[in-house]
């Protein structure tokens, strides 16, 4: 019994210096990969494939969340004037936790000082101390209110049951209001068993308020909302290279390109004019794609087709153009973001359909852009394995060990109210 106690504690050390070495190499690599997502970003190659941002492309290409991508690049960024903490990275001494949070709040300056706490913390320990100092920081600032107001929103979104989660931020005045408001009509609500939480009591009120809102909206005169009017000759439209008129009501002139695309899911009117520019007969507005057409594309498309593209308010291009003859069917129409639909009419980018019937996207060079991200291979023979990764540390001089990273907290509770104040008064 003894022995294997011994060999049960033996493999437990083995596998413990394992995860860290591991973890070392993982974060020296992750430090590189930080440098050229910045390199990449700065030469905007990530445009080179019709993506919208550098995020946008590394969650497409590398199967990150939006979130966890413009968080790279935020870190990306904010290390190429913290050298120290560069440094620390780069040879695996601090985590990508714990840079992550240290760029949120690290200058120059005072960049060692934290990298002093970051090795003597846990990460979530340095992540309340970042916090606390931020929060002091912004309360003291003669700017707090003009940030207050740039920095407030409201994100809605349907999580994977279906529900629509709703996360905010308000100026503490407007937060006020929008709380006594949801106090007041929460005390009127009648009470119901199945609402006999807080929380519960809270959603039906703003439900409540949502609703109160709509039915007094409901008198209104129902005007039809702004619309943007361009003239355009039908030889234009069917051949960009024509001449003829093309420019918006009362205002510049505008390219046959871009008329084409405002086209494809438009309102048109007819207008038939005579020699001196006379109209002479004005048909009936008509909509480019029908509502049983629009409902059928969003059940399809369920948003923009472009590869790595997740935006969902779209429009509906047409593959051939209606006006050049191309049907308004569904085979030939495709959902399209402004930013994508802008790059095919006015970008260079291609779209046509495959033997099998999927949209096949070119760039404007003539190359494809792939449906799906390229995720390197990591099976045995090849790849970027363990081994692999430590085989090229060793030749970029890294002696990366099982202690390379290790916590200095000696389990003692922080001091965070005083560590809050030694960096403000730093700072």
């Amino acid at each position: 019994m003894a022995a294997a106690i011994a060999l049960d504690t033996a493999r437990i050390e083995e596998l413990a210096d394992e995860i860290a070495e591991l973890e070392a190499h993982i974060t020296a690599a992750g430090y590189r990969q930080l440098v050229a997502i910045r390199e990449l970003d700065r030469l905007e190659g990530w445009a080179v494939q019709g993506a919208t941002s550098c995020a946008a492309w590394l969650s497409w290409r590398i199967g990150l969340s939006p979130a966890a991508a413009r968080e790279r690049v935020r870190m990306a960024h904010a290390l190429e004037d913290l050298p120290q903490m560069s440094t620390a990275h780069a040879r695996g001494e601090v985590s990508y936790s714990q840079v992550r949070a240290l760029t949120r709040i690290a200058t120059s300056e005072d960049e060692g000082d934290w990298l002093n706490i970051a090795r003597h913390s846990t990460a979530a320990q340095l992540e309340r101390m970042v916090r606390s100092c931020r929060q002091a920081a912004a309360r003291n600032a003669p700017e707090h209110e003009e940030v207050e107001q740039q920095s407030r929103e409201l994100l809605t979104y349907h999580d994977d049951d279906g529900m629509v989660v709703l996360r905010g931020r308000l100026p503490a005045e407007a937060g006020a209001a929008l709380i006594a408001a949801l106090d007041a009509i929460q005390e009127a609500l009648p009470v119901d068993q199945r609402s006999e939480t807080h929380s519960q009591r809270r959603a039906d009120a703003l439900v409540e308020m949502a609703d109160r809102s709509r039915s007094s909206g409901e008198g209104g005169s129902g005007a039809e909302r702004q619309t943007v009017v361009v003239h355009v000759d039908a030889a234009v439209l069917a051949d960009p290279t024509a001449a003829g008129r093309c420019e918006l009501e009362h205002g510049p002139c505008v390219s046959a390109e871009a008329a084409q695309r405002l086209a494809c899911d438009a309102a048109v009117i007819h207008m038939e004019h005579g020699a001196r520019g006379e109209v002479l007969s004005v048909g009936r507005k008509t909509r480019t794609l029908s509502a049983a057409l629009r409902r059928a594309l969003r059940e399809r498309d369920r948003g923009c087709r472009f590869p790595g593209c997740s935006h969902r308010r779209v429009d509906g291009h047409h593959l051939q153009h209606w006006a050049a003859g191309g049907e308004t069917r569904l085979d030939n129409i495709v959902s399209l973001c402004r930013r994508h639909h802008t790059a095919v009419h006015e970008g260079g980018f291609t779209i046509e359909l495959d033997a099998a019937g999927d949209f096949v996207f070119r760039g404007p060079d003539g190359s494809l852009v792939s449906a799906g991200g390229l995720l390197p291979e990591v099976a045995a023979g090849g790849g970027v394995g363990p081994e692999t990764l430590a085989e090229r540390h060793r030749e970029l001089g890294l002696a990366l060990r099982p202690e390379t990273f290790a916590c200095g907290w000696d389990g003692e509770r922080p001091d965070y109210g005083y560590i809050t104040q030694v960096m403000i008064s730093r700072a």
